[in-house]
């Protein structure tokens, strides 16, 4: 743990592990599979389970495209800035 997470530790303490959104969307996505295979005997095919990892939504947000402007644009001019 690094320095500013202890610091933040310390001043809100530590985040409680079971009720943040990524452990409740695992958990949501385990019980369906569990419940798939009950439903179907026990046998699953692989083309009956959902993929591993969801695909991004087809709408990006806007922030999300103006950060990846700016770490384009970054990229971009990073070579002529380090020469000047």
């Amino acid at each position: 743990m690094g320095f500013l997470q202890s610091c933040f530790s310390l001043l809100f303490g530590d985040p409680d592990p079971n009720t943040s959104p990524l452990s409740s969307l695992a958990q949501r996505r385990s019980r369906a599979i569990a419940s798939l295979v009950r439903a179907n005997g026990g046998t699953v095919t692989a083309g009956q389970l959902p993929s591993p990892n969801p695909s991004p939504s087809p709408n990006p947000s806007p922030v999300a495209l103006a950060l990846a402007l700016a770490l384009a644009l970054a990229l971009a001019l990073a070579p002529t800035l380090a020469l000047a």
